[in-house]
This record gives structure tokens, sequence and C-alpha cells, in this order.
């Protein structure tokens, strides 16, 4: 039974060294542009057509967003009433 657990303290040491190994080594970017890549190349895009193509509003602080999510959950803070949370995406 002993052989047994010490067997199991070395494997699972094993396991571990090998997953640190692999976390403090990821695998590169894969180019997509080469044969065997995965999707197909990124078409880049200037800022005016992200800003279109994800009907972004210009910002009164600078950049443009969208509001993508309003928690209907409200709360009340010194400044009156609004949503628990909020996403946007901001450019």
């Amino acid at each position: 039974m002993a052989r047994i657990a010490q067997l199991l303290v070395f494997l699972s040491l094993a396991a571990l060294c090998y997953i640190q190994g692999a976390l403090a080594n990821p695998p590169t970017a894969i180019d997509a542009s080469r044969r065997g890549g995965w999707g197909k190349p990124v078409q880049p895009y200037t800022a005016q057509q992200v800003v279109a193509k994800l009907n972004l509003t210009a910002n009164p602080e600078k950049g443009y967003y969208r509001e993508t999510f309003r928690d209907p959950r409200l709360i009340q803070t010194g400044n009156g009433t609004r949503s628990a949370s909020t996403a946007i995406y901001y450019l």
C-alpha cells in the first residue's frame, strides 16, 4: 500500500510539473495566413469602419461607445437611482 501511495505522489508531482511547464511556455500565436492555419486571415478595419459596423456613438468625453447591456435591477445612490450595472463597447 505504501508503494501505491508513493507512486500516486510521484505521478501527481509529475503532472503538476508538466502543467506548470506548459503554462510557463504557452504556444505561439497561430498565423492563419499559412497553410493549415485556423480560420481566415484577419481583415484589418479602420477605426471609422469599426464605429460604423458596431453602430457606436460619439462619447462626450472622447472616443465612441454603445451600451450593450443594462441591468434591470436598480440601486439608490446619492445622485438618484441607476442600474446596478451596464456594459459597453468602447473605442
